[in-house]
């Protein structure tokens, strides 16, 4: 008799077995799914910030900027001072007198003048009968009076100038000579000294006690208001630092680079940072406001890590606080560049980027500026995950139908046809999206390697080609200008300079491995080793640079790195001490990079600390390419006039590079000392039998 018990189960059991193809379906589909969806990097996170700071019972003045008149009779009068005569020339703000290799400069929009005698700075022929130090401050003191060009607020802080060295591998012989001196002057208010280059005056005394440079940088102010300081500790966590970090501060205030043409003078902390690149520690430099004149922002959605599907709509919103509304808004991604001008806005389009097959984030900054042109920046990693590919959806598509045969086979009954019909059609309802690949928002010029790439000597067939990696905010300490600083680098060499940008590698996607040789895992031929100018910027050391992601680890040493052997010319390293003198166990400059040198002509970086600003990038290029018609400098004067802009007297810029010439201090046409950017001047043949190394250093 048969039993309705066993039957009732002998029907649950077959239900059961009947699902289980559908169930491995679905298991099929997330695993599937899970994997095409990449996986996000973790690389870094940043710190939370805290929204609280105390303030104390000092109190600081904000002065305004009082901007002189600025006109072709003023400029003739102080062209004059160093014997020039001659026409005015006016482009946009910028006067200029030039005659021969010299050159008078003076800004409508801060003041400030710029002398140059081309032909003697930086001169590495010169530098034979340099007065004393005492003689060359007594002529700069001399000049500056007599000029009436030295304010009472201004006081002398040291004497500087431009030192040279050459090292022969083949001999071990060594020369060193001073190239002229710089006699530094600095502003004071209120007793504190005003750091930063605006805030600059410098007389560089050269052979025979001549003046050869001048960069003047002054202006009346007037107050604009009392506020009460901030306390230091308290500021820390709203900047991601912790006291560990601090190595030193001082309460100063602060004039910042020539180009920012900055309205106000405002009280900072002027911070000395610890950072740590590789097994070496090394040193840093950050301003952070000491009031409330200041704004401050933070992102407060989506939080900081946050993943999404692709084409999923993601919100941004941030808070403000202190500075002077109304504010405006300008919001940014590390992939995709400008996002939006609305404090509060929603968009779906964020690229799902891979990097050689990975996932990568977006760094999202906004930046914020207060009525007064103050600013203020905050960012933070988002990920957007890949699309499943065509590829994908069409093994998972086989996957569903081979199941569903394989049912229908097992079990021929009716109900199966209608599970295959429905399994199929689940599968269609599932995967439209992916039946174009063109579909997918991916940012192709992270996933594209140089395509047919020979290395070959300099210029490539002709493809002036120029790339950029950089860390800001995912660094440690942060650095929060790095990516505007260096893509204005990149901006202005390809809108003005001709260039044809290959990459440009922020945060997680700057990856260590794109800068080491081949032989030790490395794939410089691809990516830095394939275009004719680099630039990178993080934490550096006298032994390298650091990096935040893991690729294939976070810092890149001297000793892997072999460049000019592909395409690649000239490097910067916009990071401090990389072209230190010696390292902290007495390996100089020459030993430590010298094996670099492979072909490549020149590296451009800082003897001393550094600090982390928005237009260096950009200054570079403008003397690269002789904007706004001044002189077309070649690579090395070009990168010392970019730093004397943007750098204080306490900071050194430097160059290395290696000659051909038998001697040095005079070195034949065909030499880097000659280099211009492609397009702009003489560049000379690769370097590939070099005889010396040549080092120069010069305060800025």
């Amino acid at each position: 008799m048969f039993s309705p018990v066993r039957r009732v189960d002998r029907q649950h059991n077959e239900v059961l077995l009947s699902l289980k193809p559908l169930a491995v379906f679905i298991l099929i589909l997330f695993v599937a799914t899970t994997v095409a969806s990449g996986t996000p990097s973790t690389d870094a996170t940043i710190v939370g910030k805290s929204s609280g700071y105390v303030l104390t019972a000092d109190e600081m003045g904000v002065y305004q900027l009082i901007t002189p008149e600025v006109n072709d009779s003023i400029v003739s009068s102080r062209a004059l001072l160093f014997g020039l005569r001659g026409t005015v020339r006016q482009n946009e703000s910028h006067f200029i007198l030039s005659f021969g290799n010299r050159t008078f400069e003076m800004d409508s929009k801060d003041g400030s003048m710029w002398y140059a005698d081309y032909a003697r700075l930086w001169n590495v022929s010169l530098g034979t009968s340099i007065p004393s130090l005492a003689e060359c401050k007594r002529i700069a003191d001399d000049f500056l009076v007599s000029s009436n060009l030295l304010p009472a607020s201004v006081q002398y802080v040291n004497t500087g100038g431009a030192n040279a060295s050459a090292f022969n591998e083949g001999t071990g012989s060594l020369l060193t000579k001073i190239l002229y001196r710089q006699v530094n002057y600095q502003r004071t208010l209120e007793g504190r000294p005003v750091l930063g280059p605006g805030g600059q005056i410098a007389v560089m005394v050269g052979d025979g006690g001549m003046i050869i440079g001048f960069d003047w940088n002054w202006r009346a102010v007037q107050l604009h208001s009392t506020l009460p300081v901030i306390g230091f500790g308290s500021l820390l966590a709203l900047y991601g630092l912790s006291a560990d970090d601090v190595a030193n501060y001082s309460l100063h205030y602060y004039a910042g680079p020539d180009d920012e043409y900055q309205k106000f003078l405002f009280p900072v902390y002027d911070v000395k940072l610890r950072t740590q690149v590789g097994d070496n520690e090394s040193e840093s430099f950050r301003v952070l406001s000491a009031t409330e004149f200041s704004p401050m922002v933070s992102i407060i959605s989506p939080s900081d890590s946050s993943t999404f599907a692709s084409g999923q709509a993601i919100t941004f919103n941030c808070s403000v606080s202190n500075g002077q509304g109304p504010y405006t808004f300008l919001w940014s991604s590390s992939i995709d560049g400008n996002l939006s001008h609305s404090q509060l806005f929603s968009t779906s389009s964020l690229s799902a980027a891979l990097k050689l097959g990975l996932t990568v984030s977006h760094t999202v900054t906004v930046m914020v500026t207060d009525a007064n042109g103050m600013t203020a920046t905050d960012s933070i990693q988002v990920t957007v995950n890949q699309p499943v590919s065509l590829t994908t959806a069409v093994i998972i598509g086989a996957a569903v139908v081979a199941l569903a045969l394989l049912i229908l086979l097992r079990r021929k009954r009716g109900g199966i046809g209608a599970l295959l019909f429905l399994l199929v059609l689940f599968s269609f309802f599932v995967f439209p999206p992916m039946a174009s690949a063109a579909s997918s928002p991916v940012a192709s010029s992270l996933d594209d390697e140089p395509s047919g790439y020979h290395p070959m000597s300099a210029y490539d067939e002709g493809v002036k080609e120029i790339g950029i990696e950089w860390v800001g905010v995912t660094a440690s300490p942060a650095l929060p200008n790095s990516g505007i600083n260096s893509g204005g680098f990149m901006n202005w060499m390809c809108t003005y300079g001709g260039y044809t940008g290959v990459f440009n590698f922020g945060e997680l996607e700057a990856w260590e491995e794109d800068f080491k040789y081949t032989s030790i895992g490395g794939n410089d031929i691809a990516w830095i080793d394939a275009v004719d100018f680099a630039y990178y910027q993080d934490h550096g050391g006298p032994d390298g640079v650091a990096f935040s992601s893991m690729h294939d680890d976070q810092a890149l040493y001297d000793t892997e790195c072999r460049w000019g052997d592909g395409d690649l010319e000239w490097i910067v390293f916009d990071a401090c001490s990389v072209l230190a003198w010696q390292n902290s166990v007495g390996t100089n400059v020459f030993d430590r990079w010298g094996p670099a040198f492979q072909g490549l002509h020149m590296i451009c970086s800082f003897s001393t600390g550094s600090s982390n600003v928005q237009t260096r990038g950009y200054t570079f290029a403008y003397f690269l390419t002789g904007a706004w018609g001044l002189p077309i400098c070649p690579i090395y004067s070009a990168w010392f006039q970019a730093c004397a802009a943007t750098q204080g007297p306490d900071c050194w810029s430097a160059v290395l590079y290696v000659t051909q010439s038998n001697d040095p201090w005079n070195p034949q046409l065909d030499d880097p000392i000659n280099d211009h950017a492609h397009g702009f001047g003489y560049v000379c043949n690769d370097p590939v039998a070099a005889k010396w190394l040549v080092w120069i250093a010069t305060t800025c």
